[in-house]
């Protein structure tokens, strides 16, 4: 997995490339870690080219963002590919997470 940051804005977006799995799950706390850490509290975690989430992926992804809005903050997901919904929608959490469709509506929506 790569991941990417740039700002647009306030707004930090981070572009995940490859499989968010248990091998490499951490790497996305971290970079999320960082973001925050440096006072960004709009977060987007753009999931366009992420090809495969595991249950530790699901994990990271509510503690991200649990921690970002503890500090007061809000974290976004961005267009998960329809295979990734449908793991939202088995596990029951569409509804913890704010997923926007596109780039200008995750941005726009803060």
């Amino acid at each position: 997995m790569e991941i990417s940051a740039r700002q647009i804005g306030e707004v930090v977006l981070l572009d995940v490339h490859g499989e968010i799995d248990l091998y490499n799950a951490p790497q996305l706390k971290t970079a999320v870690d960082q973001v925050v850490a440096g006072g960004q509290l709009k977060v987007v975690v753009n999931l366009a080219r992420c090809s495969y989430l595991d249950s530790t992926g699901i994990g990271i992804l509510v503690h991200c963002v649990s921690e970002v809005a503890r500090r007061g903050g809000l974290l976004k997901l961005q267009s998960p590919s329809a295979s990734l919904m449908q793991v939202f929608q088995m596990t029951r959490l569409l509804s913890h997470f704010d997923i926007r469709e596109s780039e200008d509506d995750a941005v726009s929506s803060f």
